[in-house]
């Protein structure tokens, strides 16, 4: 614990600000999925956002990279869904286009589903070829979702 706080405490004060907004969106992100289920979680944390503004790459990746640390230091067993649930409504909070990416694909005779969020039609928190490995589905917009 006393490494953790003493990596926080040297942190600049805006990626302070981020890292514990990162931990808010991940302990929400838990406790929606629990309490309304996937549905209803993405349209809390996904819904779109009137004022998104331009945000460069290096924004992005910040955002990113400080949610990682975080979720892998307070929620170690998260999976990529609470990681990219967390992340798009982190970036949608502070006014960043950010897109929840379901994938599937089917391994051996195993079905496999991955999450993942883009900005700008560029992968965020995975690797590059994410789509190449699984077929995004093709999900409503979040506000617009009326499944029970």
């Amino acid at each position: 614990m006393r490494e953790l706080w003493r990596s926080f405490s040297r942190l600049p004060q805006p990626q302070r600000r981020i890292a514990l907004e990162s931990l808010a969106a991940a302990f929400l992100s838990i406790l929606a999925l629990r309490a309304l289920g996937f549905h209803r979680t993405r349209r809390l944390l996904c819904a779109p956002r009137n004022s998104a503004r331009q945000a460069d790459a290096a924004a992005v990746s910040t955002y990113s990279t400080l949610l990682d640390a975080v979720i892998r230091r307070a929620f170690p067993r998260s999976k990529c869904l609470v990681r990219s649930l967390a992340l798009t409504w982190l970036l949608r909070r502070n006014g960043i286009d950010g897109t929840l990416v379901i994938g599937v694909r089917k391994q051996e005779s195993r079905f496999e589903a991955h999450a993942w969020v883009e900005h700008e039609g560029r992968v965020v928190n995975d690797t590059a070829d994410v789509r190449q490995r699984f077929s995004a589905l093709d999900l409503p917009p979040a506000a617009g979702l009326n499944w029970t």
